[in-house]
């Protein structure tokens, strides 16, 4: 009975292709999360309380810091992190959300910077 064990190189090799769609999916991701995110925090600008815009930024930020480093994007993570603890202790004052407001800004910065950056 022939070997079917893979070796290391094809291993590597489909390991490298499986990331690489995964990469390429978190891009495609970004360019429809951008306007949603930049939605919320409209929201949440105009009406600090808005308890459905902080979930729904909760949930992308959590998802997005979850992923981004493996697939090559550490920085979007860790601000993706730091906007979603900052929505997880969010207190309605003025310097809480111009905080947030900064936090997001740079995210969708680093984010834009990263699709002109694969295309």
């Amino acid at each position: 009975m022939p070997n079917k064990s893979l070796s290391d190189a094809a291993i590597r090799q489909r390991l490298a292709e499986a990331i690489g769609r995964t990469r390429q999916n978190f891009i495609d991701d970004l360019i429809v999360k951008m306007p949603e995110i930049e939605g919320l925090q409209a929201r949440i600008g105009a009406c600090p309380g808005d308890r459905d815009a902080l979930d729904r930024l909760a949930f992308l930020t959590h998802r997005m810091s979850g992923i981004a480093a493996t697939v090559g994007f550490p920085e979007i993570g860790k601000r993706a992190g730091a906007i979603h603890d900052l929505v997880s202790s969010f207190e309605r004052s003025d310097r809480h959300q111009t905080i947030l407001s900064r936090e997001i800004e740079t995210l969708l910065d680093l984010m834009e910077d990263a699709v002109v950056d694969e295309m």
